[in-house]
C-alpha cells in the first residue's frame, strides 16, 4: 500500500465542517468521502495553523450571531481534538504556525516565488507539503487538497483535481 499524506486547505475544512455561505451542500458528501477513505486507509491528514486561522476569519464573516457562535464553538472543538495526544482519536494533526524567524523567510521566498500566483496561505501549505516530502523517510506520495487550481498545481504529487469543485 502507499503511503500518502495530505494537506487540506481551508477551502476544505469549509466544506466539511459546512461553514454557513462557504461551501455548496453538493460537495459535502465528496469531500467527506474523501477523508473518510483516508481515515480508514490510515493515510496522515495535516491542516497548517494558517488554514485555522483563515477557517477562523471565514467564521468571523458569518452574519447570523447564533450559527456564527455554533461554527466557532466547532472550529474550537476540532482544534482541541485534533492537539489530543491520542493519534486514533485525532481527526487530523495541526502543523505548528512558522515562528517569527521562519515567518519572516516564508514571506521573502513567496515575495521572490509564489506571489504572482499563489497567496501568502496557500504558498505556506505548498511550502510545509514540499517540505513533508522531501524530509519522508518513506516513498509517500504527498497531496494538497484544495479548491484552488493554482495550490493544486503546485502539489508536489500531481493529483486530479476534484470535478465537483472546479466549477466553484
Amino acid at each position: 500500500m502507499t503511503r500518502r499524506a495530505y494537506f487540506v486547505d481551508t477551502s476544505y475544512l469549509l466544506v466539511l465542517f459546512r461553514v454557513q455561505d462557504r461551501f455548496r451542500e453538493s460537495d459535502v458528501e465528496p469531500v467527506r468521502k474523501k477523508f473518510s477513505k483516508a481515515w480508514q486507509a490510515g493515510h496522515a491528514i495535516f491542516v497548517p495553523g494558517v488554514c485555522i486561522l483563515e477557517w477562523g476569519n471565514h467564521v468571523a464573516g458569518i452574519n447570523d450571531a447564533s450559527a456564527r457562535a455554533k461554527a466557532a464553538l466547532l472550529l474550537s472543538n476540532e482544534v482541541s481534538g485534533a492537539l489530543k495526544e491520542d493519534q486514533r482519536v485525532r481527526k487530523f494533526t495541526l502543523i505548528e504556525l512558522p515562528r517569527m524567524p521562519d515567518f519572516a523567510q516564508l514571506v521573502a521566498r513567496w515575495q521572490k516565488g509564489d506571489a504572482d500566483r499563489l497567496g501568502l496561505v496557500d504558498s505556506a501549505i505548498a511550502e510545509q507539503a514540499r517540505r513533508h516530502k522531501a524530509e519522508c523517510t518513506w516513498k509517500t506520495e504527498v497531496h494538497i487538497w484544495t479548491g484552488d487550481r493554482a495550490l493544486k498545481a503546485v502539489e508536489p504529487d500531481a493529483e486530479d483535481m476534484p470535478h465537483w469543485l472546479e466549477s466553484g
